[in-house]
């Protein structure tokens, strides 16, 4: 059996039960307690809280995680791995331990032919329900049924915050004592490879809060994790994760890039098991949205990115190479994961790009490694391996192996303290905030299910409120039906009024805490409101109609960057407003003038055609087969809404739109720039806000043509000239400089000396420290051996340049010597042995000061 197919009988088995299929979620997580989508059960996590009948009591899915907890043994053992997939079967106060048990069985032992006596079962401590049930029901002997801790057998919750958790019970393989550590102890639990763990079935008993205490759920709930990776090892007969059809033709495919034949080193072999699993995370990671970055999820897609980079390098390749892996990784997955084949080319361009930046600073990082070694010390302290380690993404390890072979140690437990350091700022930063707010905003949900949007038919409603909740200085309701648009998908929320007899709101915000509620904050401008209380709802017309013309545009905007640019332009974030639009997309180079200027005309053309803008929903399956262009990263549903702008965009969105492209009157891009690696930004304008900024720019003209006492249309003609100008002038004070350079003869008539030291002392007006700076060169030459120093007045103030000769810079310093001066003359200044210079206040002292310069000398020399 393929990888394919065990996926795909899991799900049917289950689907058969009754059990809703509910897809894979983003690998970034709703929850904000969350870093990643590390569990089966995350998306599941406020269906296991609901008080609340909901929309359907059992789900089975097969979800993508990734955790890196256990980045340092990837590669190293046979079964960990960053990237992984969990399938999983889930019960929300529908059935409990026995049905679960009865299930899991059934499948194991019928569905997939696994032999029973091959099989043991872990259950926690105390869990005397699990052993009966276990024992006696579906007959497991007695002394393949074992008792293990809670560090083993006791699971969640997946949040720091807390959150669903309970006792739970493992299905084991046994490979046979071939495989074992020949102890008369061994049984699952051992650290040896005779038994592996496949399938985790969690009976959430309990909801953990943040002080660790565990309150019963109101019902029992069940949640499984069967480990793709290792059941497919498990049925195809072979020992190791990586050696699976799952993983196995990516190792393949870096054997032949690297010529590194996979089983015939042991060193090697690691590093190909480590580069197969993290191009599987780092495909999956891009396609969810996930670019990298110095912090946060780009930081972790960065580090493992990077890693996978140097282990390629440890193998002879010193060129980018992992970004043409990752179509191997869409082949094998593209079958359950079809928007991989969509982003394909741009994950590939990502990772081309991050491979590029990072085998520049590997270079740097290694430059650096050598120049500590070359200080003589015998050990590298670990703020220095530290800082190479998180500075420039090169590896304590590698760091160890380049010292090592000069005989020099690392001080590993100062680099860990750095680490934890890091580590702890990362957790705190990611720390969510908010989780029971959010359970308040779930159990509204649960109460009164989804808010019934009406916004896109009407401006107006009359609506019931069913909740009042006060959020720090803000009042919030939740009505059951309203026009008011929630803020997503970049898009803004709307305002407008909320009233009835005696009663009049504001409403200043309406968002979404959840993506099933709409709530509005409101400012009550007179009456009292309560719960059942009807309400009058208005939209601010225009300044939806506005947020909807930028929403339009940026789908205009969207299709004439990827006629100019290409078609791997794919959006990677925006924001909607009624003032302007923020368009994020791919792409890996500045934006040239000619190609700003036009896309800008294309969106025009478009305008002025008027084309249709209309709306259709329709399932994900048929807008994938119309090539509907969906937000990188984005999870639907079974359910999508598709807009279209005539003949030449269709974009899956939720957004508010116009009704025709001429309705947007015109566009213009006012801004351009980079936001991250490979990520670029145009804030862009159309409708009134268009109008008042040619407004604003015809404004700056006339005051310009103003100040240069001309016409606007003369404008141009007027400048040229000023430049022209300024260019001659310019010149004309070069030639100037240049001559009194070259009057060097003249110059040398002001040498003394002191104590047989040459001193040149003169006065230069309306010179720069630059233009000092290049006389006194020439003069060194000429007095060969000595000092050399020269003022010059300059508007308000005077530029001081000091120089010594080498010969005597070691008795005689120019920064000490600048030092008297300014104290002379007033300002601030400093420099070298060799040279000093400083920009001083009081003019009129100059003279004086500059006739002082041997006495300055004697003094220096005294």
């Amino acid at each position: 059996m393929t990888g394919n197919e065990i996926r795909k009988i899991f799900l049917e088995f289950f689907k058969s039960k009754g059990h809703r299929f509910v897809p894979s979620d983003s690998l970034v997580p709703k929850d904000p307690t969350l870093l990643f989508t590390s569990a089966g059960m995350v998306q599941f996590k406020p269906m296991f809280l609901a008080t609340e009948k909901l929309e359907y009591s059992t789900a089975v899915s097969c979800q993508k995680c990734f955790r890196t907890p256990d980045l340092e043994r990837v590669g190293h053992t046979i079964r960990h791995h960053t990237f992984f997939e969990m399938l999983g079967n889930f019960s929300f106060g529908d059935y409990f331990k026995k049905e679960a048990i009865e299930y899991a069985w059934e499948f194991v032992v019928d569905v997939l032919k696994l032999p029973k006596d091959d099989l043991w079962i872990s259950i926690y401590l105390d869990d005397n329900e699990a052993y009966e049930i276990w024992k006696k029901t579906i007959g497991v002997p007695e002394n393949r049924i074992i008792r293990l801790g809670k560090e083993e057998n006791f699971w969640g919750p997946v949040s720091t915050e807390g959150g669903p958790c309970g006792p739970c019970s493992e299905i084991y393989i046994d490979f046979g004592p071939k495989y074992g550590c020949g102890k008369a102890s061994c049984k699952p639990g051992c650290e040896c490879n005779r038994f592996e763990e496949f399938w985790n079935l969690v009976f959430q008993q309990y909801n953990q809060d943040e002080k660790g205490i565990l309150n019963p759920l109101p019902k029992g709930g069940i949640d499984t994790g069967l480990g793709l990776e290792r059941l497919t090892a498990i049925l195809q007969g072979v020992q190791s994760n990586f050696e699976t059809d799952l993983i196995k033709p990516i190792i393949n495919e870096i054997s032949l890039i690297t010529g590194v034949q996979y089983g015939k080193n042991k060193d090697f072999d690691v590093h190909l098991r480590i580069i197969a699993d993290h191009i599987r995370a780092i495909t999956f990671l891009i396609s969810d949205g996930v670019l990298p970055s110095n912090d946060g999820r780009g930081y972790v897609l960065r580090r493992i990115l990077r890693r996978a980079f140097r282990f390629g390098k440890l193998m002879g390749l010193d060129k980018p190479f992992l970004y043409t892996l990752v179509g191997t990784v869409t082949n094998i997955m593209k079958e359950s994961y079809p928007e991989l084949t969509e982003r394909r080319e741009n994950i590939s361009k990502i990772t081309l790009y991050e491979e590029e930046r990072f085998k520049e600073t590997l270079n740097t990082g290694e430059e650096l490694l050598n120049q500590l070694i070359e200080k003589g010390e015998k050990k590298i302290s670990g703020k220095d391996a530290f800082k190479l380690y998180d500075t420039y993404g090169f590896p304590l390890e590698l760091t160890k192996e380049i010292a090592q072979e000069r005989n020099i140690t690392v001080d590993e437990n100062e680099f860990k303290t750095e680490l934890e350091k890091q580590q702890h700022q990362a957790r705190t930063a990611w720390k969510g905030s908010g989780e029971s707010t959010n359970d308040i905003y779930h159990t509204l949900l649960n109460k009164y299910k989804t808010t019934e949007f009406l916004g896109y038919e009407t401006l107006e409603s009359d609506s019931t409120i069913l909740a009042i909740l006060k959020n720090n200085d803000n009042i919030e309701i939740l009505l059951d039906k309203t026009p008011f648009y929630g803020e997503s998908g970049g898009q803004v929320g709307d305002t407008g009024t909320l009233t009835a007899d005696g009663i009049n709101l504001d409403v200043i915000n309406t968002y979404k805490p959840i993506p099933e509620l709409i709530i509005h904050k409101v400012k009550i401008n007179k009456g009292n409101i309560t719960e059942e209380k009807k309400l009058h709802c208005i939209v601010n017309k225009e300044y939806r109609n506005a947020i909807a013309r930028h929403h339009t545009a940026t789908h205009l905007l969207q299709w004439a960057l990827r006629e100019v640019l290409g078609t791997h332009i794919t959006q990677s974030g925006s924001l909607v407003s009624s003032e302007s639009l923020r368009f994020d997309f791919t792409h890996f180079s500045a934006i040239k003038p000619n190609e700003l200027k036009r896309i800008e005309e294309l969106a025009n053309e478009k305008i002025l055609e008027n084309l249709c803008v209309t709306t259709k929903e329709m399932s994900i399956k048929e807008a994938r087969k119309e090539k509907v262009i969906a937000l990188f990263g984005e999870k639907y549903g079974e359910k999508v809404r598709m807009v279209e702008i005539d003949k030449i965009s269709k974009e899956l969105c939720g957004g508010t739109h116009i009704k025709a492209t001429g309705e947007l009157g015109s566009f213009k891009i006012i801004g351009e720039e980079s936001v991250a690696a490979g990520v670029r930004r145009i804030t862009a304008v159309t409708g009134m806000p268009a109008y008042k900024m040619v407004l604003k720019t015809e404004e700056l003209i006339e005051t310009i043509a103003l100040k240069l006492k001309t016409s606007s249309t003369d404008i141009q003609q007027k400048i040229e000239q000023l430049l022209q100008r300024n260019k001659s002038q310019e010149k004309e004070i070069e030639n100037l400089k240049t001559r009194l350079a070259g009057e060097g003869e003249n110059l040398m008539s002001k040498l003394t000396s002191v104590e047989g030291i040459n001193i040149l002392p003169v006065r230069l007006d309306g010179m720069d420290i630059n233009s000092l700076r290049k006389i006194g060169d020439s003069l060194k030459t000429k007095i060969k051996s000595g000092i050399i120093i020269l003022g010059s007045a300059n508007e308000n103030k005077a530029n001081l340049v000091v120089m010594v000769t080498s010969d005597i810079s070691a008795k005689l310093q120019a920064d000490k010597i600048i030092k008297e001066f300014v104290f002379m003359l007033g300002g601030s200044g400093g420099g070298k042995p060799e040279l000093a210079q400083a920009g001083c206040k009081d003019i009129l002292k100059l003279d004086v000061a500059l006739n002082s310069a041997t006495e300055i000398i004697k003094k220096i020399l005294h």
